[in-house]
């Protein structure tokens, strides 16, 4: 009897481990789902290749393969549980916070509602750095910065957060965001000013900022003409299909031109690159179909393009490195300087005709017997020093405040605020925290 009691408890142990491990397993596979941003029916297929996998491999299993719970309200619940577990870890984090900052962003999906992404990141007094997505708020009314500041109180108060604990605020540039008077940015300043607490940092998104200083060049006497030839190529099937079938003939080097979708900030500079390499190919293409555009020949056009193939190159570069990941507003004001420099350094370059940072326009100088105009590639690189300077003067403000925080022990004093100086000080005379 005994030993019956013993096998029963056995049984019942593993069945329940079994159970234990075939939940935990699905919500694994949720959570890739969740990760990857797959459909909830996803489920069903993993399921069934999962059990193809399964027949084949380990027979005896099949069973337990299929006892694994992926239909699509289960995925559904699972994924709620995730968020609402995930949420409830950033809860708890947000409670040892000393101080915070916020990054919002603002748009309007397929349904034409409006989605507001509300970012924080929070530093506790071990500076463990906590940095998550703490609410998607749907707004299917007005989105003033009225609005838009009262969904973000909301979420500090789900969380728990206190309006003298913001140290920043990013923004994009729409003016309901930026605005200093009814903006967002203007609301948050008279909620700090009404309770007396001292101003916080409000920087507009530096990577939109650096993608805009490209759009406001007036690049359109070349743009338009290489938009137009893409179009009449990519715009018609046949036309695309020959012209596919002639880069395969000829066996050149690429095998297709890309679209311009002028929303993403780096296709300009790869449509650009495409679109010079395959230039004769284009010429020779759009003869043949009697769209013979004059401009493919012009070496003046032609070396403006060049150019703009380089200095875009340039800036899809800078865009990448604004990009990386755990960047903080030193290092991506670093950057911003860095490619300031570089524009110093291209226009005292080209004034002395020396092009050894452009090696399309280069290549394409030294292919031609006649001298190039370099004015359109001088304004180009003035009106770029132009844009950085006035797009980035926020920073350039706060630039005391930001090299404090990159590096206190390489700070004047002078330009530190008074309440901070002593206390700095100290910190600049500790031995020990400088050999850290």
């Amino acid at each position: 009897m005994k030993r019956g009691l013993e096998t029963q408890r056995n049984l019942f142990k593993r069945k329940f481990a079994e159970n234990e491990s075939v939940t935990r397993t699905s919500y694994k596979i949720v959570h890739k789902m969740a990760d990857r941003g797959k459909p909830f029916t996803d489920g069903n297929f993993i399921k069934a290749c999962m059990m193809e996998a399964a027949n084949d491999l380990c027979p005896e299993k099949a069973d337990l393969f299929g006892s694994i719970s992926l239909s699509t309200s289960s995925v559904v619940r699972r994924t709620e549980k995730l968020g609402e577990n995930i949420e409830l870890q950033i809860r708890e984090k947000a409670r040892n916070f000393l101080w915070y900052s916020l990054a919002l962003d603002e748009s309007t999906d397929l349904s034409s509602t409006s989605q507001l992404l509300v970012f924080i990141r929070g530093v506790n007094s071990d500076f463990q750095i906590t940095e998550e997505l703490a609410s998607i708020c749907s707004m299917h009314g007005t989105t003033t910065g009225k609005d838009i500041f009262m969904e973000v109180q909301k979420t500090l108060q789900d969380y728990n957060l206190q309006w003298n604990q913001l140290r920043g605020v990013t923004v994009d540039g729409g003016k309901n965001m930026a605005g200093g008077r009814k903006g967002l940015v203007g609301e948050i300043r008279t909620q700090l000013k009404d309770l007396q607490i001292p101003g916080a940092l409000f920087i507009h998104c530096i990577i939109h900022q650096q993608a805009l200083c490209g759009k406001d060049l007036d690049i359109s006497c070349v743009l338009k003409p290489v938009v137009s030839a893409v179009n009449f190529i990519r715009g018609h099937a046949l036309n695309h299909r020959q012209f596919q079938a002639f880069l395969e003939e000829i066996d050149s080097d690429f095998c297709d031109l890309p679209y311009y979708p002028a929303v993403r900030w780096l296709s300009c500079g790869k449509v650009l690159f495409r679109f010079y390499k395959l230039r004769k190919e284009i010429d020779v293409f759009l003869t043949e179909k009697d769209r013979a555009d004059p401009q493919l020949s012009d070496p003046i056009w032609l070396s403006k393009l060049s150019f703009l193939v380089d200095i875009t190159s340039h800036m899809n570069e800078l865009n990448l490195k604004l990009q990386g990941k755990d960047n903080l507003v030193c290092d991506l004001y670093r950057i911003i300087k860095g490619f300031r420099r570089k524009l110093s350094l291209f226009e005292a370059q080209l004034e002395g005709e020396n092009f050894s940072h452009f090696h399309c326009f280069r290549e394409f100088c030294a292919s031609i017997a006649e001298d190039v105009n370099l004015d359109f590639t001088k304004k180009i690189i003035r009106d770029l020093k132009k844009h950085f300077l006035e797009r980035f003067s926020d920073l350039n403000r706060s630039e005391s405040d930001i090299l404090l925080f990159q590096n206190p022990f390489d700070c004047n004093l002078d330009d530190v605020p008074v309440e901070q100086q002593l206390e700095l000080i100290d910190l600049q005379e500790n031995d020990l925290l400088k050999e850290k």
